[in-house]
């Protein structure tokens, strides 16, 4: 089998290398609990329609989120 394999919580992703999506997100946005569960809501949206423009439109919200509650 030629793919990769990300892990969220419980929850195992198959995702095509043609496919990966890069999360792009600072390392204290894992620090914030709501941000953790818009990620993992996220990544649950992707398992269930694999509609990678719609998940990269929500990690790009979730990594604005990010920045406005650092400053």
């Amino acid at each position: 089998m030629n793919d990769k394999r990300i892990l969220v919580g419980v929850n195992e992703l198959a995702i095509p290398r043609e496919q990966e999506v890069p999360i792009p997100i600072s390392r204290d946005a894992w620090l914030d609990d709501s941000a953790e569960n818009d990620l993992v809501d996220i990544f649950r949206k992707f398992k269930e329609s694999r509609n990678i423009q719609e998940v990269k439109e929500s990690l790009k919200y979730v990594q604005e989120e990010a920045k406005k509650e650092k400053t």
